[in-house]
């Protein structure tokens, strides 16, 4: 029996000719994959490149792995789409290094919260609103679906601590998470690590990368983004498939829960252990009226307005070219 006789077959791959258009996708998918709220995959879907890049994560499987592990590297890449990843996730790249070094989104996170966490809660409100439109009118099921994905939200912001871990096996579950987030269109794989308290973590280990974060931050998410993407995003694909409708109302349901985690004023509660305050819980709170006329509180109130617009205007972009009957994999 043939060796690599359980390889998937040969996919039609990528031509250097390509590059630009590519990279330039990717740039655009990098860019969202770093703002909560915009989706990778949506992204991925407006530029014409989604199936593309659902078949070439699927063309990365158990087999292949075995064939590199056997030092059968060229049947291996004959099998993956290896150009077409290399051009468009080098702009990826791109797209979150101007989103983490040149525009530093994680720092920013931390020195100016309500305004980032304002414009963060627009994103995820548009991306609610489209989910909700997308999915239609729920029936009783889908009012379960809602509910079940709303209970599980309310569980996750209630029960995730404000201090997550940040040992290996947990950075390593993120990306596992976050990887199967960023597959889907309409939902945020950095929303996810947001969620998860390890937004900044992550971001700031790739903006201003040492020996310590590559090992113990960029290493574990790296693997457990590609357990998620030959494990994970099967599962999903085959749920989705059967189930796509309910499913979605499910998803909704979470991120309209987990809001209450990013609405831009926040009150604190911190307890003390020794000499250290640590942060226990957050809730949701109106500023003052002598803050509202601050600057900072005009940029959270106003934020989420922009946030908006901007999830409706690239869904809008992405309907135009849909009914222009644009090919999923044609290039402009």
């Amino acid at each position: 029996m043939n060796p690599d006789s359980t390889l998937p077959p040969p996919q039609r791959s990528a031509e250097w000719r390509e590059f630009p258009g590519l990279f330039a996708r990717g740039v655009s998918m990098g860019i969202a994959e770093v703002i909560p709220g915009v989706s990778g995959g949506t992204l991925a879907l407006i530029t014409g490149v989604y199936t593309r890049l659902v078949d070439a994560i699927r063309s990365l499987d158990a087999s292949v792995v075995r064939a590199f592990l056997k030092l059968q590297v060229r049947d291996a890449l004959g099998r993956v789409h290896w150009r077409f990843m290399l051009m468009l996730f080098s702009g990826q790249l791109g797209g979150i290094l101007l989103c983490t070094r040149i525009i530093p989104l994680p720092t920013l996170l931390r020195s100016n919260p309500e305004p980032v966490l304002g414009l963060f809660f627009g994103l995820v409100l548009g991306s609610i609103f489209l989910l909700a439109r997308d999915s239609g009118l729920p029936g009783w099921k889908g009012v379960l679906a809602y509910l079940a994905g709303g209970g599980l939200g309310w569980l996750v912001v209630t029960s995730v601590p404000n201090e997550t871990p940040t040992a290996p096996w947990f950075i390593f579950l993120c990306g596992m998470l976050a990887i199967c987030a960023w597959v889907l269109p309409g939902i945020s794989g950095s929303y996810t690590l947001l969620l998860l308290k390890k937004y900044d973590l992550i971001w700031g280990a790739v903006a201003h990368p040492s020996l310590d974060g590559i090992l113990y931050i960029l290493l574990p998410f790296g693997l457990g983004a590609f357990v998620g993407i030959t494990s994970f995003t099967r599962l999903l694909s085959w749920v989705l498939h059967r189930y796509e409708k309910a499913t979605m109302m499910a998803m909704n349901g979470l991120l309209i829960a987990s809001l209450w985690v990013i609405f831009p004023f926040q009150n604190p509660v911190y307890e003390k252990h020794g000499a250290k305050e640590k942060l226990v819980s957050t809730t949701p709170v109106w500023p003052p009226p002598e803050r509202l006329s601050s600057l900072e509180v005009g940029l959270a109130l106003g934020l989420p307005v922009v946030g908006l617009a901007a999830v409706l205007l690239i869904d809008r972009f992405a309907r135009r070219k849909r009914a222009e009957g644009q090919a999923p994999g044609a290039l402009n």
